[in-house]
């Protein structure tokens, strides 16, 4: 636990707005399920999703999942999803990510003790609305609130940074002859699984989906 005490709860999204119909009926690869068969689950899920492993310092898996709500286009795309997990500490997640929804990219993990709110979990624009933050090199991501018991905020300022940059740094580094390090293909295996539960409690018309507990 640290300063915002034993994590209980984490509520993470990446949505935004469709800029057309067309677009959002297969007319782009994320909703075209031939290119992106996990639709908005595939494309814009995992990101919610890791961002909850994250919170819970990528330890455990949840022990199940379940496709609360979800919403498919004209070819059988997922365009929306909404799905909650359950975790063996007695922690839970709720996340969402689609397409028909205006623009959210943030995570709040709450403790017993306080709370974290991160408002640019892709992207490092945080609230600004400039969306070009996904489409050229953008430094941002300086700061996230902090919350204590009683839900007073502070706002932590922090060494601002572009993230592809961050991701490029650290592949080289995962990728040089001399590291050992396993733990990035650990984590990604943990949020496909996770994933692919999710995928089959909306197949399974919304049923709860346990996951196997391994050694991770």
């Amino acid at each position: 636990a640290g300063v915002i005490g034993q994590v209980r709860h984490v509520i993470a999204a990446f949505s935004f707005k469709a800029p057309t119909d067309e677009w959002l009926n297969g007319g782009n690869g994320r909703t075209n399920p031939k290119a992106e068969p996990m639709g908005c689950l595939g494309d814009s899920g995992w990101y919610p999703i890791s961002a909850i492993l994250f919170a819970y310092g990528f330890k455990q898996l949840p022990t199940k999942v379940v496709a609360n709500s979800w919403k498919l286009n004209a070819v059988n795309a997922l365009i929306e999803i909404r799905g909650f997990m359950w975790f063996a500490d007695g922690g839970t997640a709720a996340f969402d990510a689609g397409f028909t929804i205006t623009h959210r990219s943030q995570y709040e993990i709450c403790g017993s003790e306080g709370t974290i709110v991160v408002k640019d979990l892709v992207g490092g624009q945080g609230r600004t609305g400039n969306f070009q933050a996904y489409e050229k090199p953008f430094v941002g991501s300086s700061s996230y609130v902090q919350g204590d018991v009683q839900g007073k905020d502070v706002e932590c300022k922090v060494e601002a940074c572009d993230h592809v940059d961050k991701l490029v740094q650290e592949f080289k580094r995962c990728i040089a002859p001399d590291c050992q390090n396993d733990e990035w293909p650990k984590r990604s295996r943990m949020v496909h699984k996770v994933m692919l539960a999710v995928m089959e409690s909306v197949k399974l018309e919304g049923k709860i989906i346990p996951l196997k507990i391994e050694k991770l």
